[in-house]
Protein backbone atom coordinates (compact mmCIF):
# COMPACT_ATOMS: atom_id res chain seq x y z
CA UNK A 1 0.00 0.00 0.00
CA UNK A 2 1.08 3.51 -0.67
CA UNK A 3 -0.05 6.75 0.73
CA UNK A 4 0.65 10.23 -0.65
CA UNK A 5 0.20 12.91 1.30
CA UNK A 6 -0.55 16.48 -0.30
CA UNK A 7 0.32 20.09 2.18
CA UNK A 8 2.74 20.55 4.38
CA UNK A 9 2.88 19.56 8.30
CA UNK A 10 0.91 16.51 7.80
CA UNK A 11 2.05 12.73 9.39
CA UNK A 12 1.18 9.05 8.01
CA UNK A 13 0.64 6.93 10.97
CA UNK A 14 0.54 3.00 9.84
CA UNK A 15 0.54 -0.70 11.90
CA UNK A 16 1.32 -3.61 10.76
CA UNK A 17 -1.45 -6.63 10.47
CA UNK A 18 -5.10 -5.77 10.02
CA UNK A 19 -8.79 -5.72 12.33
CA UNK A 20 -11.19 -7.58 11.24
CA UNK A 21 -15.04 -6.13 13.03
CA UNK A 22 -16.59 -8.78 14.68
CA UNK A 23 -20.29 -9.24 13.57
CA UNK A 24 -23.07 -6.86 13.73
CA UNK A 25 -24.64 -8.23 17.06
CA UNK A 26 -21.20 -8.92 18.55
CA UNK A 27 -20.28 -5.10 17.29
CA UNK A 28 -23.13 -3.54 18.98
CA UNK A 29 -23.36 -5.73 22.18
CA UNK A 30 -19.25 -4.97 22.64
CA UNK A 31 -19.98 -0.91 21.72
CA UNK A 32 -22.02 -1.36 24.76
CA UNK A 33 -20.22 -3.03 26.92
CA UNK A 34 -16.98 -0.61 26.52
CA UNK A 35 -19.02 2.08 26.44
CA UNK A 36 -20.45 1.03 30.23
CA UNK A 37 -17.17 0.40 31.23
CA UNK A 38 -15.33 3.52 29.91
CA UNK A 39 -14.05 5.80 32.46
CA UNK A 40 -15.40 8.67 30.06
CA UNK A 41 -18.37 10.43 31.88
CA UNK A 42 -21.46 11.30 29.89
CA UNK A 43 -23.64 13.63 31.86
CA UNK A 44 -26.11 13.91 28.85
CA UNK A 45 -28.92 11.88 30.47
CA UNK A 46 -29.39 12.16 33.96
CA UNK A 47 -29.70 8.70 35.38
CA UNK A 48 -30.71 7.17 39.37
CA UNK A 49 -30.49 3.52 40.27
CA UNK A 50 -32.10 2.28 43.50
CA UNK A 51 -31.36 -1.82 44.53
CA UNK A 52 -34.66 -3.31 44.76
CA UNK A 53 -34.13 -6.45 45.44
CA UNK A 54 -31.66 -9.72 45.23
CA UNK A 55 -32.64 -13.12 44.95
CA UNK A 56 -31.37 -17.13 44.50
CA UNK A 57 -32.82 -19.13 41.21
CA UNK A 58 -35.73 -20.34 43.48
CA UNK A 59 -37.15 -17.12 44.89
CA UNK A 60 -35.29 -17.00 47.92
CA UNK A 61 -33.14 -14.43 49.38
CA UNK A 62 -29.66 -14.87 47.50
CA UNK A 63 -26.61 -16.57 50.28
CA UNK A 64 -23.57 -18.74 49.47
CA UNK A 65 -21.70 -19.18 46.11
CA UNK A 66 -22.73 -21.34 43.09
CA UNK A 67 -26.21 -20.19 42.63
CA UNK A 68 -27.59 -18.10 39.79
CA UNK A 69 -28.90 -14.74 41.50
CA UNK A 70 -31.55 -12.36 39.92
CA UNK A 71 -30.74 -8.62 41.00
CA UNK A 72 -33.80 -5.98 40.41
CA UNK A 73 -33.09 -2.71 40.23
CA UNK A 74 -35.07 0.77 39.44
CA UNK A 75 -33.41 2.73 36.98
CA UNK A 76 -34.73 6.97 36.99
CA UNK A 77 -34.77 8.95 34.55
CA UNK A 78 -34.23 12.38 35.57
CA UNK A 79 -37.14 14.30 33.34
CA UNK A 80 -35.58 16.94 31.46
CA UNK A 81 -33.46 14.14 30.29
CA UNK A 82 -36.16 12.27 28.18
CA UNK A 83 -36.37 13.71 24.28
CA UNK A 84 -39.57 13.50 23.29
CA UNK A 85 -40.69 13.61 19.41
CA UNK A 86 -43.76 15.85 19.53
CA UNK A 87 -44.40 15.46 16.27
CA UNK A 88 -44.73 11.46 16.35
CA UNK A 89 -47.28 11.63 19.08
CA UNK A 90 -45.25 11.94 22.17
CA UNK A 91 -42.88 9.34 20.99
CA UNK A 92 -40.11 7.92 23.27
CA UNK A 93 -37.65 5.55 22.05
CA UNK A 94 -34.62 4.22 24.35
CA UNK A 95 -32.40 1.42 24.65
CA UNK A 96 -31.47 0.91 27.80
CA UNK A 97 -28.77 -1.32 28.67
CA UNK A 98 -26.93 -2.21 32.43
CA UNK A 99 -23.91 -4.10 32.25
CA UNK A 100 -22.57 -5.95 36.42
CA UNK A 101 -19.07 -6.39 36.43
CA UNK A 102 -16.63 -8.54 39.31
CA UNK A 103 -13.97 -6.60 40.69
CA UNK A 104 -11.48 -7.17 37.56
CA UNK A 105 -13.64 -4.63 35.87
CA UNK A 106 -14.85 -8.32 33.62
CA UNK A 107 -18.63 -7.91 32.64
CA UNK A 108 -20.39 -11.42 34.65
CA UNK A 109 -24.10 -10.23 33.61
CA UNK A 110 -25.86 -7.71 31.28
CA UNK A 111 -29.20 -6.78 30.57
CA UNK A 112 -30.73 -4.63 27.25
CA UNK A 113 -34.22 -3.28 26.62
CA UNK A 114 -36.06 -1.38 24.20
CA UNK A 115 -38.13 1.41 25.72
CA UNK A 116 -40.43 2.56 22.30
CA UNK A 117 -43.68 4.24 23.27
CA UNK A 118 -45.74 7.08 22.54
CA UNK A 119 -46.73 9.01 26.04
CA UNK A 120 -50.30 10.25 26.94
CA UNK A 121 -50.36 13.87 27.15
CA UNK A 122 -51.03 13.68 31.27
CA UNK A 123 -48.07 11.67 31.72
CA UNK A 124 -45.75 14.13 29.39
CA UNK A 125 -46.78 16.82 31.55
CA UNK A 126 -45.67 15.08 34.94
CA UNK A 127 -42.67 13.78 33.59
CA UNK A 128 -40.58 16.65 34.06
CA UNK A 129 -41.37 17.04 37.56
CA UNK A 130 -41.08 13.35 38.22
CA UNK A 131 -38.93 11.49 35.69
CA UNK A 132 -39.36 8.18 34.40
CA UNK A 133 -38.71 5.11 36.57
CA UNK A 134 -38.36 1.80 34.65
CA UNK A 135 -38.14 -1.47 36.42
CA UNK A 136 -34.15 -3.82 35.32
CA UNK A 137 -33.72 -6.85 36.17
CA UNK A 138 -30.02 -8.88 35.72
CA UNK A 139 -29.14 -12.43 36.62
CA UNK A 140 -25.40 -13.71 37.05
CA UNK A 141 -23.90 -16.89 39.29
CA UNK A 142 -23.25 -15.74 43.17
CA UNK A 143 -19.93 -15.25 43.98
CA UNK A 144 -19.08 -13.26 41.15
CA UNK A 145 -18.34 -9.25 42.60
Amino acid sequence: MKVKVSGEGFVVRSRTGFYVAPKAPERRRQGLVNALASVVQYTGMRLTARLRSVESAGGQPASGTGQTRSVEFQLGIIGDSITVDRARDNAVDLEIASVAFDGKRKGVASSSQLLATALKPELLQKIPQTGLGLPQKAGFASGEK
